[in-house]
């Protein structure tokens, strides 16, 4: 399960620092989104969405952030390399000045098929990050705003 909690990243959303999320669990890695603080959604927004999605996700949550996780379970080894590599893409063409793909999105891809696929995560109303006023005040176009990167 892929839950990243968003309490971790709020100094950077405070500060507009941009980060991206990646890890494997077990057979599934994920890497996504890269949180534009203030332009894409964050955590917080993919808790908010899964929760309206799914009305039980905040209990599940709540039981796998108990504390009552043992060791973390392996992983495949190619699968985290794979992850590891496409999050160091990702995060290089962004600091070239690019938006990757995982800009505002998730990528999944689980063993054994190692299929990726894409999830779209916009912003949430009720998330404090704030990019949902952002984009409401954008209308459609979809711009996120400028950051800074080595590229200027």
């Amino acid at each position: 399960m892929y839950a990243p909690v968003p309490d971790t990243a709020a100094p950077w959303i405070a500060s507009g620092t941009p980060h991206l999320y990646a890890g494997v669990i077990e057979a599934t890695g994920v890497v996504g989104p890269l949180v534009l603080p203030g332009g894409t959604g964050c955590a917080g927004c993919l808790e908010l969405h899964r929760a309206d999605r799914d009305s039980q996700w905040p209990r599940m949550l709540a039981q796998w952030r108990s504390g009552r996780r043992g060791v973390v379970p392996a992983c495949d080894l190619g699968l985290a390399t794979a992850v590891a590599g496409l999050a160091a893409a990702h995060a290089l063409s962004f600091l070239d000045g690019e938006l990757p793909a995982s800009t505002g999105a998730r990528w999944e891809a689980a063993l054994p098929l190692l299929d990726w696929r894409s999830e779209r995560i916009g912003p949430h109303a009720d998330c404090s990050c704030g990019a949902a006023e952002h984009a409401e005040g954008e209308g459609a176009s979809g711009s996120v705003p400028a950051q800074d990167t080595m590229a200027g």
